[in-house]
């Protein structure tokens, strides 16, 4: 189901194993279909993608709480609701809507709680959304007022990446990058980054893989980047060199190992079918030599990589031609590392981090703005 258009019949076992009819191949997840017919490969890597992974951290904690033998369990028993997108799934002939799907009330808290702790919780936390969150980070939707926001733990030692996440939104209010607002907290004892949801019950995210898959027809030598701004160009966003220089400053100053075609895209509005523009850049946490311990620490920067569209393995410098460095005011970024080193020290009680290593992440931080300052020095010449 797309909304209430019926999409494709298939039958399930695990995922997509027999097409049976296709009723709207229109409007199938983009990248899912070749030639204008779907094919099960796509649909399964679309799906899988779109899952909450078996490799998330604490999955084993997780299927305890919930009382399930494992992750799979989980995928259909909420008609696979993702409130990332407006996709889900129903059995032949079941009489329900998606505003039914979509506004069906979910026990948000112990669903959280569960990736934590090993504590039972009842059935009912198994009908969520949050069965379609992907990434190896726990987290959970919660609702917030009117609306829902992504609770995020971290994967990393010193949950550094939770503060990452709140920097990187630091970053883009100083420079005027668009980046997800992300606020830092302790929910439970448990530090959390926390960033609101952009899509609504009309509203698509689609990442940057999908639309490469289904637009692109360039070859594998190719560099996507040009391909990726020509694709954006052609459908109505505005200033998409502008928003991809945006995430690649971002990036180089947070030295984000993490970004991929999956973590960037564009938000699709499902009534008229059309681009509304990119979404605000997120998924910054994996940052600034968060996941290294203290004694591999030293060479990081030489040896940490970039993956620039499907060039993986390039030097944060790499970076440079592709950064409109006039657009920007690096100097205006000098608070930020005493900030960024207060907000770490704040979250001692939680995360043991040492003195030390806050130092260290001060440092590397200023380092990175310095740097990019140099390289705009060279590039204005």
């Amino acid at each position: 189901m797309h909304g209430d258009k019926e999409v494709l019949q298939f039958e399930y076992n695990n995922g997509f194993e027999k097409i049976t009819e296709i009723m709207h191949a229109e409007d199938l997840p983009l990248g899912t279909s070749k030639g204008g017919r779907p094919s099960l490969k796509l649909l399964n890597e679309w799906y899988m993608d779109r899952v909450l992974p078996a490799s998330r951290y604490n999955a084993t904690h997780l299927c305890s709480a919930l009382s399930i033998e494992n992750i799979e369990e989980l995928y259909l028993k909420d008609h696979g609701r993702s409130l990332s997108d407006t996709f889900w799934f129903k059995e032949k002939n079941e009489a329900v809507t998606w505003s039914e799907v979509y506004n069906k009330p979910f026990d948000d808290k112990a669903f959280f709680l569960a990736q934590f702790t090993e504590q039972p919780v009842s059935e009912d936390a198994l009908y969520t959304p949050n069965n379609m969150t992907s990434g190896s980070s726990p987290k959970a939707w919660m609702k917030e007022e009117n609306s829902y926001a992504l609770y995020k733990g971290a994967t990393d030692p010193f949950q550094i990446s939770t503060v990452n996440e709140w920097l990187s939104y630091q970053i883009g209010k100083v420079l005027g990058i668009d980046v997800m607002p992300y606020r830092l907290d302790i929910y439970e004892e448990i530090p959390v980054s926390i960033s609101p949801c952009k899509c609504k019950d009309h509203t698509d995210f689609v990442n940057a893989q999908q639309i490469l898959s289904f637009y692109s027809s360039s070859r594998a030598y190719q560099l996507q980047y040009n391909t990726y701004i020509s694709i954006l160009t052609k459908r109505g966003i505005q200033n998409a060199k502008k928003k991809l220089s945006d995430m690649f400053v971002l990036d180089y100053l947070l030295m984000n190992t993490n970004r991929k075609p999956s973590n960037m895209g564009i938000l699709f509005d499902t009534t008229d079918n059309t681009w509304l523009d990119v979404m605000p850049i997120f998924d910054n946490g994996d940052s600034l030599a968060c996941r290294l311990k203290d004694d591999e620490l030293k060479d990081c920067e030489t040896k940490s990589r970039y993956q620039l569209f499907n060039a993986t393995d390039i030097f944060f410098d790499g970076l440079f031609p592709f950064i409109l460095f006039d657009q920007y005011d690096f100097n205006s970024l000098k608070s930020l590392p005493q900030l960024y080193g207060d907000e770490l020290v704040k979250l001692q009680k939680y995360t043991h981090i040492s003195d030390k290593r806050i130092e260290f992440q001060y440092t590397l931080f200023y380092k990175r703005i310095l740097d990019l300052m140099k390289a705009k020095k060279h590039s204005v010449k």
